[in-house]
């Protein structure tokens, strides 16, 4: 589903690869697995038709059969509604393969008392946000919202579940925007990849498909194929709806009754499918696609959703290549570096679930030894016991996370409605104490039972030309891959549930207090660092951002990347503490803490639970306080810097938007990409990276921004503790020389892809402009009504939107879409007339009231999110308005007036000055 933002963000809820690309790619030949037999699933605990309620989570179900979760998370002023329908790519036949995906767009196209898209409009223009996404066995719908617009909300989803009209023009509509959906997954050889492997994973099983489907399904659509499948999936007593936030339970329970409540529920509903028996024996693959990167993919079936052994294996995934401090990170990226990267992960789905495991070689390396690395890792898991200390600490992070996601409206409705979809509460709520039951010997026994030689899935993915393993790197695979226990193993009982079907109490949850966030404040340290600190004492949670004037425009001439390295490398140890000390740290608390190098500054982001703070800001302070920088660290991640510039040429998206920066900013440091060239990196060493860090990690220019459940007082004695007042070094960083000198006219970058992606703009103003606040409405206006248009109205496009760079001393507005390459030259003509409609004519009262109350409602959701809270702070402190400036934006975007905007239009949009970026096509 197309989801809107008024300016290009990042959005919490990530799709996952599986969400996307085409078809599945052929797996190695081999039979296909058993089936067992039905029934497939555990049937959901029955409720009783009445909403219970224990502290602040409520239960009930509706008498035609719609289960009700509501968590009150009082003072949040925002609420999350929604919607599970039972219904996803396992319950299609290969005929009506993405039929579940399909569905999804559809609905939003029109009911029998809404406008096509007005379930939409209505919900982003109070600011709220709405979107829908389709996995493998569920179809979900949410809308997020400030609470006094719950009922529309609740209203909304109602209609699109149950009244959704489903007309031919809006099947042929959707057949071109899906088309655009498969043509990205086309262009993304990752997508490819996950696919392929999946097929040989659940070969014999409605997952091998993808779930997005593929163009024959989708040449084939018809509409009384939806309407069969809507009126058989679409029921209330299919379907469990999940309401969290500033709401009370009994006045939720007694809109959904209204609502809800007068659909009536389905006399049959459509069986599951059975379970895959056993294991499918072990499959090869090669890939040869079109990218430059080398990528060596194993994956493994794995316990589903409800199925016991779900906790050790989600702590095995962890302990094997989870973050930094994993096995695999650990051996291939730090100690033996052979990798950029090593990583592991765990899906459960609701009847099986899916280990992958997946490393990229240095320049110059080859898959084969990543592979016999990674399994001689999983050998060592099942023939020695795990430390139960690094047992612990996965534990603690796992427990920390799920405060974190506390923070969030949307989170626990999600997690919550999930389970109960999948057949009880505590499959969410008891997780915890599942978990923390695990053992070492747990996680030997799981070891061997899941991680076989019969259910291994190995896949290479390479670029057309080249990097085949060699017959002596196969036989040292095979070889390690032999090694493997399991053989002896009895087979796994895959439909094994925790709660079987009997019914159980609601679970006791955690919560957030009703306290809200205050007036921030700020100081100055004596060695010149600016703090902002902001206390929200909902949860106890903190977040911290430290922003250094230190971003790719610092870049020497011919030393571009120079600035991403040396901020890369900052965690790789200090004078206090080493990377292994340092990963395993970030590891047990739970949160993160990353850097980030953009075209102005590099950002140190930290998010710990409050008892982990004065640990972590001890942490930071080093890192920026006495960095090593060591030669051989940077070495690696300059490499690392490589196989980034390699992965970004093969996607479009990242062609196109280089290639209008360098033409946008030509002649000032803002045209360099923040990674550098090839040639610039060739260049870089230990020198360099300790004397850029000497000259621009300095506290005189640096701010360090708060916001969590602390004071002033006790903020004080942190960073007296942490040693913060100890940084010294020379004066403020200078400001890069250098104004750009914009180009305009046409660009392309030649790429072979299905898809082309464009941009389309004009230098805009920078960050300290008055006008910022008049272009925020006008731009998100444009954008906003282009993503109308054309994805509901031409269904020209899959992605379209708004975006604006906002530097200290220049900017940029430009709206941005992906589309077929066929339809490049209308793309544009289509993008090129929104500027000069927006130049040149009289503004549309609506449309602009409209964007002004999207801006306005949407921030407040915005400040929901805590480290996007210490982010607007900790910029605005940076960029010389002061942090007070933040908040005082959006009054200045309530105060303007028609004729203001008007004015702003005329003047600020340069159709002379119009630059137009293209990638792909070819």
């Amino acid at each position: 589903m197309p989801i809107f933002h008024p300016f290009r963000t990042s959005a919490w809820l990530v799709a996952t690869c599986c969400l996307l690309g085409l078809s599945i790619m052929p797996a190695a030949a081999k039979p296909p697995a058993k089936l067992s037999a039905r029934p497939a699933m555990a049937k959901p605990a029955v409720l009783p038709n009445r909403l219970v309620t224990e502290g602040h989570l409520s239960r009930g179900r509706l008498p035609n059969g719609l289960r009700v979760v509501i968590r009150e998370d009082p003072g949040s002023g925002v609420v999350a509604v929604n919607a599970w329908v039972h219904a996803g790519g396992k319950d299609e036949t290969d005929a009506l393969c993405g039929y579940s995906h399909y569905l999804e767009h559809l609905t939003f196209r029109g009911t029998k008392r809404r406008a096509p898209l007005q379930s939409r409009l209505e919900i982003f223009n109070v600011g709220g946000e709405n979107s829908a996404n389709t996995y493998y066995d569920r179809t979900t719908y949410y809308n997020v919202v400030a609470t006094p617009h719950f009922r529309l909300a609740l209203d909304s989803l109602a209609d699109l579940l149950f009244n959704a009209t489903l007309t031919p023009q809006a099947v042929e509509q959707e057949r071109q925007v899906v088309s655009e959906e498969l043509r990205q997954g086309l262009d993304r050889p990752d997508t490819k990849a996950i696919h392929a492997l999946m097929a040989a994973i659940f070969q014999g099983h409605p997952y091998e498909r993808p779930v997005i489907g593929n163009f024959d399904t989708l040449n084939g659509l018809k509409q009384d194929d939806f309407h069969q499948y809507y009126r058989r999936m679409y029921v209330p007593n299919n379907m469990v709806l999940s309401i969290n936030g500033d709401v009370r339970a009994a006045d939720a329970w007694a809109a959904v009754q209204e609502t809800f409540g007068k659909v009536p529920a389905s006399p049959k509903l459509a069986e599951k499918p059975a379970f895959l028996q056993g294991f499918s024996g072990y499959s090869r693959q090669v890939l040869h696609l079109d990218q430059q990167r080398h990528t060596a993919l194993m994956g493994f079936r794995a316990p589903g959703y409800r199925h016991p052994d779900r906790p050790a294996c989600d702590l095995l995934v962890g302990l094997l290549g989870g973050d930094a401090a994993s096995r695999l990170y650990q051996r291939l990226v730090f100690k033996q570096p052979l990798a950029t990267y090593a990583s592991a992960s765990y899906t459960p789905f609701e009847q099986h679930g899916m280990v992958t495991l997946s490393a990229a070689p240095l320049e110059g390396g080859t898959v084969g030894p990543l592979a016999v690395a990674i399994l001689e890792e999983i050998h060592k898991l099942q023939t020695m016991p795990v430390d139960p200390a690094d047992l612990m600490r996965l534990q603690r992070q796992m427990d920390r996370q799920e405060v974190f996601g506390l923070g969030d409206t949307l989170s626990p409705a999600y997690a919550l409605g999930e389970a109960e979809l999948y057949g009880d509460l505590r499959y969410a709520a008891d997780y915890k104490q599942w978990r923390k039951a695990v053992t070492p010997a747990d996680i030997q026994r799981v070891a061997k039972l899941y991680f076989r030689p019969d259910n291994l899935s190995l896949l290479y993915s390479l670029p057309k030309e080249g990097g085949e393993p060699t017959p002596e790197a196969d036989l040292a695979v095979e070889a390690a891959r032999q090694r493997l226990t399991g053989h002896a193993i009895a087979s796994v009982d895959w439909q094994r549930t925790w709660l079987g079907n009997k019914p159980s109490p609601l679970p006791v949850l955690e919560r957030a207090t009703d306290g809200n966030r205050q007036i921030a404040q700020r100081w100055v340290l004596p060695n010149g660092l600016t703090v902002i600190l902001e206390p929200r004492h909902r949860l106890p949670i903190i977040v911290a951002e430290l922003v250094l004037p230190a971003g790719s425009r610092h870049d020497p001439p011919g030393l571009y990347g120079l600035a991403n390295v040396a901020g890369e490398t900052l965690t790789s140890g200090t004078q206090t503490f080493d990377q292994e000390t340092i990963a395993r740290k970030i590891s047990e608390w739970g949160g993160y803490l990353w850097q980030t190098v953009g075209r102005e500054t590099t950002r140190v982001r930290l998010q710990v639970t409050r008892e982990d703070a004065l640990a972590a800001l001890t942490l930071v302070g080093s890192l920026v306080r006495e960095p090593l920088l060591a030669d051989e660290e940077v070495v690696k991640e300059r490499d690392k810097a490589f196989a980034a510039l390699k992965r970004q040429a093969d996607e479009v998206t990242s062609l196109v938007d280089d290639a209008y920066r360098t033409a946008m900013y030509a002649g000032s440091g803002l045209a360099h990409r923040a990674l550098g060239t090839p040639e610039s990196l060739g260049k870089l060493d230990g020198l360099a990276v300790r004397a850029f860090a000497r000259s621009h990690y300095v506290p005189r220019g640096a701010v360090l921004a708060i916001v969590g459940d602390t004071n002033r007082a006790e903020v004080d004695r942190w960073l007296l503790s942490a040693q913060w007042h100890s940084w010294q070094g020379g004066p403020a960083a200078p400001k890069p020389g250098g104004r750009p000198t914009p180009q305009s006219g046409q660009v392309h970058v030649t790429k072979t892809s299905q898809q082309v992606q464009l941009y389309v703009g004009f230098p805009g103003v920078g960050a300290l402009d008055p006008d910022v606040p008049a272009m925020r409405v006008l731009t998100g206006m444009v954008g906003f009504q282009a993503f109308v248009d054309l994805i509901y109205g031409k269904a020209l496009a899959y992605s379209v939107g708004a975006s604006t760079d906002r530097y200290t001393d220049s900017g940029s507005d430009y709206l941005y879409m992906g589309t077929a390459g066929r339809n490049r030259d209308e793309a544009l003509r289509e993008l090129t007339e929104r500027w000069r409609l927006l130049g040149s004519t009289p503004l549309d009262p609506g449309q602009v009231a409209q964007s002004r109350d999207r801006i306005l409602g949407g921030q407040i959701l915005a400040d929901q999110h805590w480290m996007g809270r210490a982010t607007g702070l900790a910029t605005y402190e940076w960029n010389g308005m002061g942090f007070a400036a933040y908040d005082a934006q959006l009054k200045a975007v309530e105060q303007l007036t028609f004729a203001q905007l008007q004015e702003v239009a005329t003047r600020r949009v340069r159709l002379d000055q119009l630059l137009t970026v293209t990638a792909g096509g070819d």
